[in-house]
């Protein structure tokens, strides 16, 4: 397989260079073109067809034009893996977490875009970018996507017999997640009678201020999961940030527990490790959510909640940003239903039954 083919497009001409010196020095990347934001860099995708296109932003004042041209390039080539690269805002910031709400696959700060400055984050994360991308069936945006074959025809698995109520909801998400975990969460009641447990892939200083985002626009009560936490009903548990969450079983009691074991499938937190603890806590009483995002977590522990009785939903591959992780399990024959995005959250609802009207007490 040839190197990934990386377009960078900045608006400052000096800040192209320096971040096309910083990914030449990378053997295992090809920089196939620098070009400004706008009309100009869309044009220089069309034309060299990367299979990753880097964003940067290195002066204030263009952060409205950076995420128009990420919306842009995200309704034209939504399969396209698209990086923000930053010297000016941070991870955290208001821009990143904008930035990963509107579809882009990672956000690197770097503070003087200078290839000294040590860009290996930078480098590490376009290449498990890449390499996931071009892993799944028929989405890399370059030359590989005409060599790919298509993907097979997923049908629903049929929905075995539960012995009792769902009590838990788990949700795997990764690229796009942000706005679809918005989608859902703002359409759920407020007395939601069970807890959702959520492994969303980003950095650590991203999850506590998506979690504030979330806990604003959505009737449900959202948090950071935290160390012996019992669950709570109408209320929502995102997996912190390199951290793995683990549900255990106290008595009659159930606990969260977060752990630093190793990574699985190059993520921590991974969807794979919750789904495994939840499908032993709740066996058939479990209902587990995938949704949009490169690569195959969740997979093994879908596997293991369908063994338990547990009932799978996946993200449709029209709605989905990336069709990686919803895709895997569909065409692994795991997924009870396989729903658009619009669908999902009213599914959810019937599935998990119909809640009380009483608001939840904040």
């Amino acid at each position: 397989m040839s190197e990934p083919r990386v377009l960078i497009l900045d608006d400052n001409v000096n800040s192209r260079r320096l971040l096309s010196k910083a990914l030449d020095a990378d053997p295992g990347l090809e920089v196939v073109g620098t070009s400004s934001l706008g009309e100009i860099g869309l044009e220089k995708l069309l034309h060299v067809r990367p299979d990753c296109v880097l964003l940067g932003l290195s002066s204030k004042g263009m952060e409205t034009r950076l995420l128009q041209s990420l919306e842009e390039m995200n309704h034209l080539h939504p399969k396209l893996p698209i990086l923000v690269v930053s010297s000016v805002a941070e991870r955290g910031s208001p821009l990143a977490i904008e930035s990963l709400s509107k579809g882009a696959a990672g956000f690197s700060f770097i503070p003087s875009m200078e290839p000294e400055a040590n860009p290996a984050v930078l480098l590490e994360t376009i290449r498990a970018c890449v390499a996931s991308k071009l892993k799944q069936i028929g989405t890399p945006c370059g030359d590989k996507a005409r060599h790919a074959m298509p993907a097979p025809t997923c049908k629903p698995a049929p929905v075995s017999r539960r012995n009792g109520a769902i009590q838990a909801v788990v949700i795997g998400v990764s690229t796009g997640g942000p706005n679809v975990l918005a989608a859902i969460l703002s359409e759920l009641p407020a007395s939601m009678p069970v807890p959702i447990f959520i492994v969303q892939h980003m950095p650590p200083s991203f999850i506590r201020s998506l979690a504030a985002r979330l806990d604003s626009s959505c009737p449900l009560r959202v948090c950071e999961a935290s160390e012996g936490a019992e669950p709570l009903p109408s209320t929502v548990w995102l997996a912190p940030g390199d951290r793995h969450m683990e549900l255990i079983r106290h008595g009659n009691k159930v606990k969260i527990t977060l752990t630093d074991a190793p990574p699985e499938n190059s993520c921590r937190p991974a969807a794979d490790v919750l789904f495994r603890s939840a499908a032993k806590v709740y066996g058939d009483s479990l209902l587990a959510v995938v949704l949009t995002g490169m690569g195959s977590d969740g997979l093994r522990g879908c596997r293991e909640i369908k063994a338990a009785g547990g009932t799978i939903v996946v993200q449709d591959e029209a709605t989905s940003v990336v069709w990686g992780m919803p895709g895997h399990v569909a065409e692994a024959g795991l997924a009870h239903e396989i729903l658009p995005l619009q669908r999902i959250a009213a599914e959810l609802t019937r599935r998990v039954g119909r809640a009380s009207s009483a608001s939840r007490t904040r």
